[in-house]
């Protein structure tokens, strides 16, 4: 699923490059939306944290703890089951 979401945002940057004929452009917005972004991020900082930001972390945490274990456990798992089955074709 995050391969395919990466995929799209690829195809994505290679669709604004293709419209913008290869000019690398980057879209920045003006000064008022950049006050009130900035208004938004100063009020989410302040706000006191409740029970809902904490089981919010706790899931984020967990997400990235399960991607963290696929790379690291199950991927060279896979690998050397491959390269095991791969010996028994070469080496009789």
């Amino acid at each position: 699923m995050i391969g395919l979401v990466a995929i799209g945002f690829g195809i994505n940057h290679l669709y604004q490059l293709a419209v913008a004929r290869g000019v690398v452009v980057c879209d920045l917005a003006g000064t008022e939306q950049r006050q009130r972004t900035r208004q938004r991020i100063q009020k989410i900082v302040a706000a006191p944290v409740g029970v809902v930001s904490l089981l919010l972390i706790v899931g984020l945490a967990f997400t990235v703890n399960a991607i963290e274990f696929v790379c690291s456990a199950a991927l060279p798992a896979i690998y050397t089951h491959v390269l095991a089955l791969a010996s028994a074709y070469y080496w009789p």
